[in-house]
């Protein structure tokens, strides 16, 4: 969530910004919530799903003002590892079995984004899962 890649920085002539996990860090022009692995449903044990993503962003959101939430863009790529986790756990899953999953994963992503929409996000943005209709295959 709130992915940071240095070509954004370098963009907007800012420097890179710095992950929320290192408490000392500068976080005047935002901070980066992306974990490797992060899911929507659940992640393995060394990562965060989203919304624990959402918790860390409202425990630190002070650290900004309300017109610079506003302001800020809010970079998502997150599910791939739901889909790539559940396409390697159940190799023929019928058309149902998957929109199922992706109802599950769809809702909750939205719970969260009204969680960062109440707290002052308005510009959301998301980067998707490539083509990998070969999961499906044995």
């Amino acid at each position: 969530m709130v992915a940071s890649f240095p070509t954004i920085s370098l963009v907007m002539g800012i420097s890179q910004i710095p992950p929320i996990l290192r408490a000392t860090a500068d976080f005047s022009h935002g901070a980066n919530f992306a974990i490797a692995d992060a899911t929507v449903l659940g992640p393995p044990p060394e990562s965060m799903t989203l919304s624990q993503q959402v918790i860390k962003f409202s425990e630190n959101k002070n650290k900004w003002t309300a017109k610079a939430r506003s302001e800020a863009i809010y970079l998502f790529y997150i599910a791939s590892d739901d889909y790539l986790n559940y396409a390697k756990n159940n190799p023929n899953p019928s058309d149902i079995r998957k929109q199922v999953l992706w109802g599950r994963v769809i809702a909750a992503i939205e719970a969260e984004l009204k969680v960062l929409y109440g707290s002052g996000g308005r510009k959301f943005a998301f980067q998707k899962l490539g083509t990998v209709g070969f999961a499906y295959r044995q």
